[in-house]
């Protein structure tokens, strides 16, 4: 009996102690909740003589044959006389701090432990605030401030579930319960986050910040090309807070038309140009502009359609006014009806054959083509001419023509553009101020290594179309090569001399065709023809072909072919 109570003296006392009898902490707990503190202990045998818990120095609850208890923490905690573990309830912030239990067992030293108690209180009423303003992008600059009720031990910012971190326009007070954002930008709108937590809770609150920007990257979508009686619309879009308010002009004149749609129900001839739609923020108080330079189509491939035209005529029971309807109406892919075409119905015999193929020839002969050399060679620093000539047909108007670049990279950017009605356009880039066209040619002046790449020169007519031809330019380091009046010489006698050659070849054939004719008196022609005259066929317009009583027995029965 005296060692025991020796020895729970000396333990009171803080001698005598052993082994650490509770885990590492610390606890934490809420307002009003509960904890225990668990000891490592196992039941002895014999029940331990002490057993004492004590907060700050102050006894809590002293267990031996009987228990003393603060009374202020009356029906508050219960101990576990067996291991020594105790629970304690109705958590109050004033619990937070040290707790020690000091054990003594029947045999052996006293044990003793400490553990530590975080109370906290519960976070509710998060939320975020900010002034009431009307945010411009690039003009105004606001804050968000987090608050809430309750223990609150962090605070941690998100935008659009991401995490919101410190840069130029985003800054944050010491404690992250502001942040800054100076100046807002487009990127700055979105949804904004703050989540406030403690050890025993956690709220998020939310906030929506809308920045009113734009109208950036306006674009048109819409095709650059259209065939004549088609139907075309364009639509019009750009980055805008809030949404655009769009206008169109056509060639520099207003067009009434005040949406982001701009339909052509039928395009013609006078359709052809710059379409510009310009987006306008109301709140920003901005706008832009963007062009699309709308062209006729360019005409369907003509090789096919000879090739049909040839086989047809290997056959000597098709009627060949049938197949020279095709050509044209294919070549030109304009209707029967707008096709004013007078045809004679031939029999079958070589002569047919050979006015079918003359017309084909001066077809073929005046054919439209963009004339470009397939590679040019610059040198750094100098000056470079890239030639384009349009060899026109006789029908046709050159409505616009236009140089795009198609950098090694892949990208595709527009040159110049040169308009019948808006004269030369150069858009802004590093280029601008180093290139022009003469006539239909492309000079750069004082070459850059960047400017290589392949450059294409669109023609664009009416009612054809579109041709194109590509020349690649490769750019060097040094001097050398031909000047720019030489290239321009030697394209300007290459197609001198195409030109020539084909003349002559045409005046060949055309001699001995006539060769094989016999003069034909006037007395001997029909008094219905007389003053009629010989016409060669011109596509795909007006075909005229005249009969005497000398030709009956190859051409008969002549009449006017119309699609009513």
């Amino acid at each position: 009996m005296f060692r025991s109570v020796a020895c729970l003296a000396l333990a009171l006392s803080g001698w005598c102690v052993g082994e650490d009898v509770l885990p590492p902490g610390p606890l934490n707990g809420a307002v009003a909740g509960a904890v225990t503190f668990t000891t490592t202990l196992k039941p002895p045998q014999s029940v331990f003589l002490s057993v004492r818990w004590s907060f700050k120095d102050n006894n809590i609850i002293t267990s031996t044959s009987t228990d003393i208890i603060d009374p202020k923490y009356a029906n508050r905690i219960s101990l576990d006389r067996a291991t020594g573990t105790l629970e304690l309830r109705n958590l109050v912030l004033e619990d937070t701090g040290e707790y020690t239990v000091t054990i003594i067992p029947d045999a052996g030293l006293p044990k003793q432990g400490k553990a530590t108690l975080n109370v906290y209180a519960l976070i509710t009423e998060a939320t975020i605030r900010s002034p009431a303003a009307v945010l411009i992008e690039g003009k105004s600059s606001t804050n968000l401030s987090c608050e809430a009720l309750g223990s609150i031990s962090t605070r941690e910012w998100t935008k659009d579930d991401r995490p919101l971190l410190p840069s130029g326009r985003v800054t944050f007070s010491a404690n992250n319960k502001t942040v800054f954002l100076q100046p807002v930008h487009s990127s700055t709108r979105g949804t904004y986050q703050c989540r406030v937590s403690n050890p025993v809770s956690t709220v998020t609150a939310a906030r929506d910040l809308t920045v009113n920007y734009g109208p950036h990257n306006i674009s048109i979508i819409g095709p650059s090309e259209a065939a004549p009686g088609q139907r075309v619309a364009l639509q019009c879009t750009a980055d805008s807070v809030p949404p655009a308010n769009f206008s169109w002009m056509f060639n520099g004149n207003d067009t009434r038309v005040n949406n982001s749609v701009y339909t052509i129900e039928r395009f013609e001839v006078q359709r052809i140009g710059n379409y510009t739609c310009t987006a306008r923020n109301m709140v920003t108080m901005l706008e832009n502009s963007t062009v699309l330079n709308l062209r006729a189509s360019c005409s369907a491939p003509q090789w096919s359609y000879l090739l049909l035209l040839i086989s047809a005529m290997i056959r000597s029971y098709i009627r060949i006014e049938v197949v020279v309807l095709l050509f044209f109406e294919f070549s030109t892919k304009a209707p029967a009806k707008q096709i004013d075409l007078f045809v004679t119905t031939m029999k079958t015999s070589s002569k047919a054959l050979l006015t079918v193929l003359k017309m084909v020839f001066v077809s073929l002969i005046s054919a439209q083509q963009v004339k470009v050399l397939p590679e040019v060679r610059g040198y750094l620093g100098q000056d470079v001419t890239l030639p384009c000539q349009f060899i026109s047909g006789s029908k046709d108007t050159v409505v616009s023509h236009e140089w795009e670049l198609q950098t090694p990279e892949g990208m595709e950017i527009q040159i110049a553009v040169s308009n019948i009605r808006l004269g030369v356009t150069v858009p802004d880039s590093f280029r601008k101020g180093r290139v022009e066209i003469k006539e239909q040619s492309l000079i750069i002046h004082k070459v850059e290594m960047k400017d290589a790449g392949s450059y294409t020169c669109t023609i664009t007519t009416f009612p054809s179309g579109s041709f194109k031809g590509s020349t690649q330019l490769h750019v060097q380091d040094g001097s050398g090569g031909l000047s720019v009046g030489a290239i321009v010489r030697i394209v300007i006698l290459c197609l001198a001399t195409s030109s020539l050659a084909a003349g002559g070849g045409y005046y060949i054939y055309k001699k001995r065709i006539n060769k094989n004719d016999t003069p034909r008196p006037e007395s001997n022609v029909k008094e219905s023809h007389r003053g009629a005259e010989w016409a060669e066929p011109n596509f795909p317009r007006t075909a005229v072909v005249c009969t005497t009583e000398l030709e009956e027995s190859v051409y008969e029965n002549t009449y006017n072919v119309h699609d009513n």
